[in-house]
């Protein structure tokens, strides 16, 4: 089972987004607490840093074309994990400020986590943005529309008029919005009640890592992260798959930053048990390994530049081949061989 614990404490509004130095570690502080079998998925960034990467200017609200221009940026050397629940497909036509009042170009850095039954994300908002006013509440909380939370808002589908076509919990505090998919998650968040996920020992020593590799961008996973063959595009290379890594590591984390003007990628493994060759391990995974999707070798897609120990942690330092920054978060998001255990 895994205990996932999150949500920043915004009374004295922890370092979070740009303003400051961004941190992963206390992005974990904003999110909520929760207990579950299945696998949990932390997603956070510093948008204005990737955009500064990227050598762009964040556009302003309403200028649909430079909105699209702006999100195609970020795929390439810079990338950026969006959460679903940022509205992002609705950017260019302004819908999501229509419903709640901004979108996400107004956004200068979010921290979301999700498992089989939450979806939660805040967004620290740019001077001037905000919610907007008479949206509908319910027991303190407000939400995207009338109805019960989780709820099909048949309106909002059939108007096309927003992002949040399920009632969608959300609230505001210290300039920074939170949305979920169960208002007792917002409520708490708001209160500042309630554990949060910086609590959970593999996901916060995993952020420190990421951290310490000066990511601007991250997605992290906890719980069973134990191979599975069916990820293979061909099931004979499936069968005859080896995998690297024995040991077994309860969290992971991929971490996008830049060396110079090259992006890196780094990959942080908190191990649960001790073992020799660790680093030798991780080093195969990322040398000799065969990528089961795409029935490639590792090295086609990344160069490893070094891995690292500190404690239960093991952290690889990557180059993208081709100079894509998603290559790795693609595995990650399949359970791929270098990131997964035998």
């Amino acid at each position: 089972m895994v205990a996932v614990v999150a949500a920043l404490t915004l009374s004295g509004c922890s370092v979070f987004g740009s303003e400051d130095d961004f941190s992963i570690s206390d992005a974990l502080e904003e999110l909520p607490y929760a207990e579950t079998d299945g696998l949990v998925t932390v997603e956070v960034a510093d948008l204005d840093r990737a955009t500064e990467l990227a050598d762009m200017e964040s556009p302003e609200p309403g200028d649909s074309d430079a909105a699209g221009e702006w999100l195609r940026g970020f795929d390439g050397p810079v990338f950026v994990p969006f959460s679903s629940l940022l509205g992002v497909q609705y950017l260019v036509t302004g819908q999501g400020r229509e419903q709640v009042g901004f979108d996400v170009t107004e956004v200068s850095a979010f921290a979301g986590v999700s498992d089989p039954e939450r979806r939660f994300v805040v967004e620290e908002l740019r001077d001037g943005a905000g919610l907007k006013d008479g949206l509908p509440e319910r027991d303190g909380v407000r939400q995207t529309a009338e109805g019960e939370i989780g709820e099909f808002d048949a309106g909002s589908a059939d108007s096309g008029d927003g992002p949040y076509v399920f009632v969608t919990a959300l609230e505001e505090k210290n300039g920074r919005v939170a949305f979920a998919n169960q208002a007792g998650l917002v409520r708490d968040w708001k209160d500042d009640d309630g554990e949060r996920l910086s609590d959970h020992d593999a996901l916060g020593a995993v952020a420190e890592a990421l951290d310490d590799a000066e990511s601007y961008a991250a997605t992290l996973v906890a719980g069973d992260l134990t191979f599975a063959p069916s990820v293979a595009a061909d099931p004979d290379v499936s069968r005859a798959l080896e995998c690297p890594i024995s040991a077994e590591f309860d969290a992971v984390g991929v971490g996008q930053a830049f060396d110079g003007d090259s992006p890196r990628i780094f990959v942080s493994y908190h191990f649960t048990g001790e073992s020799d060759d660790l680093e030798k391990q991780v080093k195969a995974a990322w040398s000799d390994a065969e990528v089961a999707q795409l029935s490639r070798p590792v090295s086609d897609l990344v160069d490893l530049k070094s891995v690292e120990s500190d404690g239960d942690v093991v952290t690889a330092e990557l180059a993208p081949v081709d100079d894509r920054a998603d290559v790795v978060y693609r595995m990650l998001v399949a359970r791929d061989v270098p990131l997964a255990h035998c």
